[in-house]
């Protein structure tokens, strides 16, 4: 029940179900001793675990240990791997680099830099680990190659509409081939009419390419009816209603003034776009209040910096570090903001012990 929460983007619901199923069953902490009978169930619930707190709870460390026990005992299992494989590209960007190499080289396919490889030579006709692997590929500006193992990813599963959908997007934003995006993207919803995410990414399409804004508002009221809580839903039909329709910027939070994503991407707008500081402030606070996860301290950090709040940014800064200290940028950032700090006039000289110890322990 937590992974089908889950996959319908009730994330805070599924939480208790996650924990309530590791805290029942033993196997959990113990894969030596899992029944046969017992190691699908287990061993899925398990996977989607790690992918839970790694993207819910941006908790890479646990997610690593997660996959690290079931690829050590379960070399080849297909979804662990491709999961695996996407948090080792994610790690790269945000962990110490020895981090990175002793995951790598700790793994069960240590003999390849980029576990991707090693997940498509087990399953080649994946096509869960194909487009994964397309994923990072267009990360890494490989387009072409991209493109082939999206390719190749339909072809294996040619009734996802995951694989079609990213696919799509793909021709969208890096292509630029709108035709066959808008053709992609229609396949997509065909295979599965009420998947969100690809109904919100079609109508951003269509209003932003093809300047057709009733169909987009089509779409985007079809991605609402399967998935009324779909932030991006939310904060893009909000944006065609002020930027198209000229409606006042407030439509952005209509019907979800309590979620924490709409939220924040409205002070961001109102902070970015609009320059008015007091009401990007109010809402900054507010995204905290409804979730002060490491992503909203940290815009509210960047917010305060910028309007040269610099001793509050220093605070923000100080609690996202406390939600993810192996963030190598949010280290930087609030070594260079405490170093800043140190500099001006009404620092509190009683605060140089404290702020030199913290300094040198990271910096070692």
């Amino acid at each position: 029940y937590a992974q089908y929460l889950m996959n319908v983007n009730s994330f805070e619901d599924a939480e208790k179900y996650f924990f309530a199923s590791m805290e029942s069953c033993p196997y959990h902490s113990d894969l030596n001793n899992l029944p046969p009978e017992q190691q699908f169930t287990c061993i899925q619930t398990l996977v989607h675990f790690a992918f839970y707190i790694e993207l819910y709870h941006n908790d890479l460390k646990q997610a690593l240990d997660i996959y690290q026990r079931i690829l050590a005992i379960y070399p080849s299992h297909e979804l662990a791997m491709g999961n695996y494989a996407m948090l080792l590209h994610k790690m790269e960007s945000v962990v110490p680099q020895q981090v990175v190499e002793y995951a790598i080289c700790t793994a069960p396919f240590n003999r390849l830099l980029r576990a991707y490889e090693a997940a498509i030579e087990v399953y080649p006709r994946h096509g869960s680990v194909l487009c994964k692997y397309a994923g990072w590929l267009v990360k890494e500006n490989r387009f072409a190659l991209a493109e082939q193992y999206y390719i190749e990813a339909i072809d294996a599963s040619p009734r996802s509409s995951d694989i079609v959908g990213h696919y799509a997007v793909f021709l969208h934003s890096v292509k630029d081939d709108t035709m066959k995006a808008n053709a992609m993207y229609k396949k997509a919803i065909d295979i599965d009419p009420s998947h969100a995410m690809n109904l919100t990414n079609y109508a951003f399409f269509l209003a932003s390419v093809n300047r057709d804004i009733d169909q987009a508002q089509v779409f985007y009221k079809r991605s609402l009816a399967a998935d009324s809580k779909h932030s991006n839903t939310w904060f893009n039909y909000g944006m065609l209603f002020w930027r198209e329709l000229k409606m006042p910027q407030e439509v952005l939070l209509l019907n979800n003034p309590h979620h924490f994503r709409a939220v924040l991407n409205y002070a961001r707008l109102v902070d970015g776009d609009l320059g008015e500081v007091i009401k990007a402030d109010e809402f900054y606070r507010k995204a905290i209040e409804l979730d002060d996860n490491n992503e909203a301290l940290v815009a509210y950090a960047d917010f305060l910096f910028r309007h040269e709040r610099t001793l509050e940014a220093e605070v923000m800064y100080e609690k996202a570090y406390l939600t993810a200290k192996t963030n190598v940028c949010l280290i930087k950032t609030l070594c260079k903001v405490k170093c800043f700090n140190m500099t001006i006039a009404n620092y509190d000289t009683q605060n140089i012990p404290v702020d030199q110890s913290f300094l040198k322990s990271v910096c070692s």
